[in-house]
């Protein structure tokens, strides 16, 4: 039963048009590592005289963009089973011949391929960035200086945080609570690393990082440039142990999921007091809607903008709480949030941190929103048809117009939310980065909601029209990709 478990989550999720935009994703970020010839501009790590496609700064690539792993592991493995209780069909699991083995393993292992497969994209985009640079800036090509990193790195990291969160789902069966603590971790992390830089025994420090960051910079700490151009990673060094640790505690995590996870359907005492309360529930509701007064009806313009700001409402809180935004919203703040303190202040150009210094890398998010919007635009137009209920939806006493400006106006919202971010992450960075306070709150509103936002509400409108004018969901969405590709 694990391999019918397995397939199925596996094949439900590449059926799925997010894998596939992460993939591009993470891709295109280390591309652009990748293929960085300029010292004043940095995206992950600094080449310097260290060649492009050297086996630790493939290796440090891969380690930093597995942080931001755990996100996606919560995503496509974590909510995989409690998605069973959301639909209310987990009893039927239960009682069905299924080992609680089979269950577990079959979601989580499902889950976790469509994040490894994801995150293939940040070696498939490194790899394809160093083949566009000059024979001086790469050393001979050796397919085990991509693969190693990639296994003894990325994957037993994307398997330890995906356990931890799968656990943490499985047993709360709370999506919410198990992303807040996913935010936590990261935040978290992060900023332990100068504790674990700074700390007197770097040995144990090293061992007791998760990620292994610790462990990397310890093993290469004095090798000279040729060293660094050449070595792979020695696997009998602290890297070895490190990931030996991290892996058995992922281990004793799955084992303590399984002994505590109650594969078992509810007992009749316990259903019977749930329908005894559903139909109490029912008859108050009945009683209730007894007693509502007569209203009359009206379709003047007033009313007909409550009724799209409350569309526009409950489709934008939906969004809001959905996996894509809030990772793509965490992967643009982040990239202009590392972009600009790489590039200012002592450790980058010696440039002050002024906020037109942080504007000019606010321009790269467009690749963010230009995809976040395709993707939402696809999901808003198409949402009524892809549950059966569009021709519910179509006999509500609106306007045609209302209806679309409904959908608009969720996306603006959800546009003004993403650069709102983007503004707070610069306030930060420069008022506890870098202790500069001189913000200049009119440059930010101007350039951020005067200029970008304005070039987002296009890509809305954009976006909308074509789906609404194609067929296909799919297609609208490869028309789209194509539009913006091209303009």
């Amino acid at each position: 039963m694990f391999s019918s478990i397995y397939k199925f989550e596996l094949n439900y999720n590449l059926k799925r048009i997010a894998p596939y935009i992460f993939f591009a994703l993470v891709g295109l970020q280390a591309y652009l590592d990748a293929s960085n010839i300029n010292p004043n501009h940095t995206y992950i790590s600094v080449h310097g005289q260290v060649v492009h496609n050297a086996p630790a700064t493939i290796a440090k690539v891969l380690l930093f963009m597995s942080i931001f792993g755990g996100i996606f592991t919560i995503i496509f493995a974590a909510t995989s089973v409690v998605r069973d209780f959301e639909n209310k069909i987990h009893e039927f699991y239960f009682s069905s011949p299924i080992t609680k083995w089979s269950y577990l393993a079959g979601r989580f292992f499902g889950g976790l391929t469509v994040v490894a497969f994801i995150f293939f994209g940040v070696l498939l985009g490194y790899l394809i960035g160093c083949l566009t640079l000059e024979v001086r800036y790469l050393s001979p090509f050796r397919l085990f200086a991509f693969l190693q990193p990639f296994l003894i790195f990325l994957i037993p990291n994307l398997l330890l945080m995906g356990i931890i969160f799968f656990a943490l789902a499985a047993l709360t069966r709370n999506m919410i609570a198990t992303y807040v603590s996913g935010i936590a971790s990261l935040v978290g992390y992060l900023s332990l690393q100068d504790s674990f830089s700074q700390a007197q025994n770097q040995k144990l420090m090293a061992l007791l990082d998760p990620f292994g960051f610790s462990a990397l910079e310890l093993v290469k700490k004095y090798w000279t440039v040729a060293d660094l151009n050449t070595n792979l990673i020695p696997l009998d060094s602290v890297v070895f142990y490190n990931r030996l640790i991290w892996l058995a505690v992922a281990a004793l995590v799955f084992a303590g999921l399984y002994f505590k996870f109650q594969f078992a359907h509810q007992n009749e005492r316990r259903r019977r007091k749930q329908i005894a309360e559903a139909a109490e529930i029912e008859y108050k509701g009945i009683r209730q809607l007894a007693q509502l007064p007569t209203v009359a009806r009206s379709f003047k313009l007033s009313a007909n903008l409550k009724k799209l700001l409350a569309l526009a409402k409950l489709e934008a809180r939906r969004i809001i709480l959905h996996p894509a935004f809030f990772i793509l919203t965490i992967m643009g703040a982040r990239q202009a949030y590392h972009n600009f303190v790489e590039n200012a202040g002592v450790n980058g150009s010696n440039v002050y941190p002024f906020t037109s210094w942080y504007l000019q890398f606010t321009t790269d998010l467009i690749g963010y929103m230009i995809a976040s919007t395709i993707f939402f635009a696809s999901v808003l137009v198409w949402r009524e048809r892809d549950y059966k209920s569009e021709e519910i939806y179509d006999a509500i006493a609106v306007p045609d117009w209302l209806l679309f400006a409904a959908k608009f106006v969720t996306l603006i919202t959800i546009q003004t939310i993403f650069t709102l971010a983007v503004l707070l992450t610069g306030l930060f960075a420069q008022g506890v980065i870098f202790g500069y306070t001189d913000f200049e709150l009119p440059l930010y509103c101007k350039a951020l909601f005067g200029i970008e936002l304005i070039n987002y509400w296009h890509l809305a409108i954009v976006a909308l029209l074509i789906q609404t004018l194609v067929s296909h969901k799919y297609v609208g969405i490869f028309v789209s990709s194509q539009y913006f590709g091209v303009t």
